[in-house]
């Protein structure tokens, strides 16, 4: 070859490269800048040639590579020009060199998308190409050189590793020209490997969002956003493939901590759209939002695009109202407001049920009390019912118009609210004290109900109908129409009632269970929001409730007064009265229950003032109630009633060594008494105790005539008419009073204190071997007894304590801790013994000193063990005798003290008359007592067992209120009449006091007193006076070492 021909082909070569190299560059500069949804590809490959029609028969398969760039504008349109190099060797036995050749081709094709991943092309190209090679084996010869034209076309197929990678494989074909016959055409085979410049450069993602529609966001359904939507959106997918893992994210920062997921699609297809609602989980600072706001938020797309992580966001504006605003879309809607742990709620409403909880009646649930409570203190509080002109419940509901609604804690500030303010208010306080409340919806209006407590069951026997309840299911539901707060609970009630019946028959009235709503929006409580406002007064929040609760039982029981008013008008007997007071004290009327308990004790009827000490203990009056029960003592020693009474008094104020006496006394006659006050003997028991009114209530025995006569034996309950008179019926004949004792009767005998030691030993062996339980009584005052302790341990203890307490032992003297200690239980020992034991010690005989009343002092002295017989025996004036007289016991009533009930009793005064007989003295008996201030005089008895009665009646007087029972022998006779007659006919000369012991049994036995002239009387008179002084003075003695 010349130099001149070996210069063309050299520049031929560099142009071949240029061109190349200019349209490589001119594609890489153009990638960038690419129209949306255009390529750039760059392809590198080897080349694998296999001649098929050639130009000399030695030449063999030819190798080479090549570089390629594609345009691909729209998805099937591909642009592309490529250069490549190929070398051929000839198969000759001398070495002739190789053919080298050098081709350009530019072209198009069609590109076919067979799947996300795979895709088929069709290209075909024209271009130029220059080969050479050495014709002989002298290297000296120039190599000859051919050029012209060159045609080919392909077929590939491709496979996207991902977005920017992906290989292929191709085949083609390619025919060289020469201006002599054909030079050379191959069969090609071509991989190769493409990256796309245009994804491998940008960021962008081809995924939109678009159509968003927002409705408003309400801060306090903030938590039901989280389950709930408030909008929705579409998502696209532009990718050129199908997108997998797709997550849609919501996120607010300024209201949220973290981004909420909205929806998740595992794949969505080239093309397709995804639908998402949008939700959030706000946080509580939404709530201090009072204005409307236009705030900024975010949608996040996440999702894979042929295997590689995408993420796109997409801001959005979000319209957020203020805490008060809701729509009235749906009515449980306003649910949310409604909270029992709302402060302001919780305070008012548990304050007033520290106020009326002592109040709260038996009968009636607690449920409804509460809630008569409750709503009487709105009203003393000054809750009124302000319409709302802008937002009013009758113009929003049903609609998606913007409401306005306080929260509990303003409406108690602003003392006023709307319909859907006061039912949001008054079923915040109801759930805070644990009642359970509805919304109630009519046209036009909205209010509440509450759980009454009572199962339908119930219900039907407590009321006389359900019309005013609203029974769903087994729960009984109480309409309130919350905007009549002013007008008290009852009407209240009423009206509330009307509006749903009248409502629901025409199939517009709905309740919505509070509980139930609470599950779609939950109740929410402004963080940090405090309410300024005044509690109401105590007393008068119960007095209102007081009034309230009287009003409400009064109408319910109005059938039941209607009856026994009619049974009294018919039949006014004393029993009747009584169980008419009954009645009431149940409900806890007690001035209803005072007036007829009174009435049937002016007719001398015991089951009345038993009833009456029930109701002052149910006051809390435990001084007049143990009065009372003292007083069915001295007419029944037995009456374990009466003892159950008086226990419960000591246990309440603290006297637990008097609550010890009487419980033990009924826990060995009455068992099954006492265990019903199980309490009373144990601190740790319940069972029996009372801590409200109601408790006291609903624990305490009523007695009505009913229980009475089927307790009474003996005879049978005498029907009696209310008079103004205190005489009695006369059943049978008078029996003449004479001084002689029947063969067989009764009376209370003067013996030894040997033999009364030994036959109270006797009996309580008996009784414990009748027992048989094993289950003795101890009693709580033991519970408190420190001497289970040793001096020495006391010491002990006490240096423990003074340690413990930052103390120092400088000033501790053991010795004399422990001296005093056994000093003081000495002498607690010596008292026990003179005054606790079966036999006391005999008190020294005193004179009682005169107390300036108009009639003399008379102290009832109950006997303690084993029975307490509350009996008390008259100290008898020697020069004159003494004609009790009805004293006050208040200022509404005039006292008629229990008379003497028996069977057969004396009501004219010609029968008193005939049972007249010669004055005796009656027996002497040392009292120790106390002055009061107020004497009563009362007529008891106390009956024995024995069958016949005793032949001389004994003059009896009212006892007056004592602080401490007192232990004083006593003499005890059957049969006692209380007319003025028969106390002058029992006067005579008394004994000597030295012959009388005490006797504490059963069944008392009385020798018949020797007469004694009447010149004794002055000395006797002394005798008693001196005893009572020293009653007295032992009496407050004894008082200051037990307040020690």
């Amino acid at each position: 070859m010349s130099g001149k021909q070996s210069r063309k082909i050299r520049k031929q070569i560099k142009f071949s490269k240029k061109a190349v190299a200019s349209a490589a560059a001119a594609m890489l500069c153009a990638a960038p800048v690419a129209s949306e949804g255009s390529e750039f590809l760059v392809s590198i490959y080897p080349k694998f040639s296999f001649p098929v029609i050639k130009f000399d028969e030695s030449l063999s398969t030819g190798f080479g590579g090549g570089l390629r760039f594609t345009y691909r504008p729209f998805e099937v349109i591909n642009l592309f020009v490529e250069g490549d190099y190929s070398e051929y060797s000839f198969n000759t036995k001398t070495n002739i060199g190789n053919l080298s050749v050098f081709n350009a081709r530019a072209g198009a094709g069609y590109h076919l998308p067979l799947t996300d991943r795979l895709g088929l092309n069709f290209d075909a190209g024209v271009g130029y190409y220059t080969a050479n090679y050495q014709k002989d084996k002298d290297s000296n010869t120039p190599k000859a050189v051919i050029s012209g034209l060159t045609v080919g076309g392909t077929i590939s197929v491709d496979y996207k590793i991902g977005p920017v990678v992906s290989v292929y494989a191709q085949g083609g074909a390619d025919h060289k020209l020469s201006k002599g016959p054909g030079f050379l055409t191959t069969a090609d085979l071509t991989p190769g490997l493409t990256i796309n410049i245009t994804k491998a450069f940008s960021n962008k993602n081809n995924v939109s969002v678009g159509n968003a529609a927002l409705r408003p966001v309400f801060p306090v359904f903030y938590s039901w956003y989280n389950d709930n939507s408030f909008g929705s959106l579409e998502v696209t997918n532009n990718e050129d493939a199908s997108i997998t893992d797709v997550n849609v994210y919501f996120y607010q920062p300024q209201y949220m901590s973290q981004p909420k997921d909205c929806a998740k699609a595992a794949v969505i297809k080239r093309g397709e759209t995804l639908n998402v609602d949008l939700k959030a989980f706000f946080n509580e600072q939404m709530l201090s939002l009072n204005e409307k706001s236009d705030t900024m938020a975010s949608i996040i797309v996440e999702y894979k695009y042929l295997g590689a992580k995408r993420s796109e966001t997409f801001p959005l504006v979000v319209p957020v109202y203020g805490r008060n605003n809701m729509s009235w879309e749906d009515d449980r809607c306003a649910s949310a407001f409604v909270s029992s742990k709302d402060p302001a709620a919780m305070w008012f409403a548990k304050y007033v049920v520290s106020a009326i909880r002592d109040d709260v009646r038996s009968g009636l649930s607690q449920n409804m009390q509460y809630a008569m409570g409750v709503f009487q203190a709105l009203d003393e509080f000054g809750i009124n019912y302000v319409k709302d002109p802008t937002s009013a419940f009758e113009d929003n509901v049903g609609t998606a118009s913007i409401d306005f609604l306080q929260f509990p804690y303003q409406t108690l500030m602003y003392r006023g609210g709307d319909c859907d303010d006061l039912s949001i208010l008054v079923c915040s306080l109801f759930e805070s004290i644990g009642i359970k409340t509805a919304f109630i919806t009519i046209p036009g209006h909205i209010f509440m109900a509450f759980d009454s407590g009572f199962t339908v069951e119930q219900a039907k026997n407590y009321f006389l109908t359900l019309d005013e309840f609203i029974v769903d299911g087994d729960t009984v539901w109480v309409p309130l129409e919350i905007t009549l707060s002013d007008e008290g609970f009852n009407k209240a009630w009423h009206k509330g009632a009307w509006e749903w019946n009248t409502a629901r028959l025409a199939g517009k009235a709905m309740m919505y269970r509070m509980e139930d709503s609470w599950k779609i929006y939950q109740p929410v409580s402004v963080p940090g929001a405090a309410a300024h406002f005044t509690l109401p007064d105590e007393n008068s929040v119960a007095l209102a409730f007081s009034s309230t609760v009287d009003e409400f039982v009064i109408n319910q029981i109005t059938p039941q007064i209607a009856w026994y008013e009619n049974r009294i008008a018919s039949a006014p007997y004393a029993a009747n009265y009584n169980d008419f007071g009954v009645l009431y004290a149940r409900y806890g009327l007690f001035d209803q229950a005072e007036k007829q308990f009174r009435i049937a004790r002016n007719m001398n009827y015991l089951p009345a003032v038993l009833n009456t000490a029930n109701l002052y203990y149910s006051k809390k009056d435990y001084e007049a109630a143990s009065q009372w029960y003292r007083n069915v003592l001295k007419v029944d020693s037995k009456n374990s009633l009466a003892m159950i009474g008086l226990a419960r008094c000591a246990y309440e104020v603290g006297d637990y060594e008097e609550c010890d006496l009487w419980y033990g006394t009924v826990y060995k006659n009455d068992r099954t008494l006492a265990k019903q006050y199980s309490y009373l003997g144990a601190f740790e028991q319940t069972a029996g105790r009372s801590f409200s009114l109601a408790d006291r209530l609903e624990n305490t025995i009523w007695l009505q005539s009913e229980d009475y006569a089927q307790k009474k034996t003996g005879g049978q309950i005498v029907a009696q008419k209310a008079a103004e008179s205190s005489e009695v019926v006369k059943n049978t004949d008078p029996v003449p009073v004479t001084n002689e004792v029947a063969s067989g009767s009764a009376m209370a005998a003067i013996v030894p204190a040997g033999v009364k030691e030994e036959e109270e030993k006797r009996k309580k062996e008996e009784q414990g071997s009748s027992d048989g339980d094993g289950d003795d009584y101890v009693g709580i005052s033991s519970q408190l007894d420190f001497n289970i302790l040793s001096a020495d341990d006391l010491a002990a203890l006490a240096k423990e304590t003074i340690l413990e307490n930052g103390g120092t032992l400088d000033d501790f003297d053991a010795s004399s801790f422990v001296a005093s200690v056994k000093d003081e239980r000495a002498a607690q020992d010596q008292r026990l013994t003179s005054v606790m034991t079966d036999v006391p010690l005999r008190p020294p005989v005193v004179v009682e000193e005169p107390v300036v009343e108009p009639e003399p002092a008379i102290v009832e002295m109950p006997v303690v063990v084993p029975e307490p017989a509350a009996v008390e025996m008259p100290v008898i004036e020697p020069e004159q005798p003494v004609i009790p007289e009805e004293q006050p016991v208040d200022s509404e009533e005039q006292f008629v003290v229990p008379q003497v009930f028996e069977e057969n009793l004396v009501s004219s005064q010609s029968e008193r008359q005939a049972l007249e007989g010669p004055k005796v003295d009656p027996i002497p008996v040392v009292l120790e007592t106390e002055i009061v201030p107020e004497p009563e005089p009362v007529v008891v008895e106390q009956p024995v067992v024995k069958p016949e009665p005793v032949a001389e009646p004994e003059p009896v007087v009212e006892p007056p209120v004592v602080n401490e029972p007192i232990v004083v022998p006593q003499v005890f006779e059957e049969n006692l009449v209380s007319s003025q007659s028969e106390r002058q006919a029992l006067e005579g000369p008394q004994e000597d006091p030295a012959h009388v012991e005490e006797q504490q049994v059963d069944t008392i036995i009385v020798e018949e007193p020797t007469p004694v002239k009447s010149h004794k009387k002055i000395y006797l008179g002394l005798a008693a006076l001196g005893a009572a002084i020293a009653a007295l003075f032992v009496g407050l003695k004894m008082r200051g070492k037990k307040h020690e």
